[in-house]
């Protein structure tokens, strides 16, 4: 610890790089590794010989097939680029000293995390963006929450101006004396209060 700065000490260099080399191995080359080998396995079960035994229905599953191998390409691609440059950032700062050789190191390193944190939100989008399917669900549950929302606040309105058609009419008569009703209706925060005045006649 020096100062308000905390840093790494290692006996020499050597197990400095050695740690450096086994985080670039287990988190960068292990997980692109697995995530190719798992989408690899998904493309070739999907491109298993299935005859339908008709050719409009074996165009469609080709076409959908495409599609879905393009998407995992792009998902793969995109895990690459986004972790690749912060990765070499430190391999380059334990084997070529870049804090000494660029003064603005810290600087970009710190930047390029943003790409890291991106990589987390990119897979939603990329699938918004290239599958038909998850794009039209997706819209297709934004346009209920929307119509939800219209729909309680429209009936909210309506039961305010029955409540309102209800009681401003109302008359009664206690002896010789004639009394009218009249609703007021005050909205505070989206509570509705209803008070009554009367009034004599």
């Amino acid at each position: 610890m020096k100062g308000s700065t905390c840093g790494e000490e290692w006996p020499h260099l050597t197990y400095r790089q050695i740690y450096t080399t086994l985080l670039f191995v287990c988190f960068y080359v292990v997980p692109l590794t697995i995530v190719v080998f798992a989408y690899t396995a998904i493309v070739r079960e999907l491109n298993k010989k299935r005859d339908y035994h008709n050719a409009a229905l074996n165009d469609v599953r080709n076409e959908e097939t495409q599609k879905v191998v393009s998407l995992l390409i792009k998902i793969t691609v995109v895990f690459a680029l986004c972790n690749l440059p912060s990765q070499l950032m430190w391999l380059w700062l334990d084997f070529g000293n870049a804090d000494e050789i660029f003064p603005y190191f810290w600087d970009l390193l710190a930047s390029l995390n943003v790409f890291i944190f991106a990589n987390s939100a990119c897979n939603p989008l990329l699938y918004y963006i290239f599958h038909d399917r998850f794009r039209q669900e997706v819209n297709l549950y934004l346009t209920k929450c929307c119509k939800k929302k219209t729909t309680e606040r429209t009936d909210g309105n309506n039961e305010l101006l029955c409540i309102a058609k209800n009681n401003i009419s109302k008359n009664w008569t206690f002896g010789n004396e004639s009394q009218s009703n009249f609703v007021m209706l005050h909205t505070n925060f989206g509570s509705t209060d209803v008070q009554t005045c009367t009034t004599q006649v």
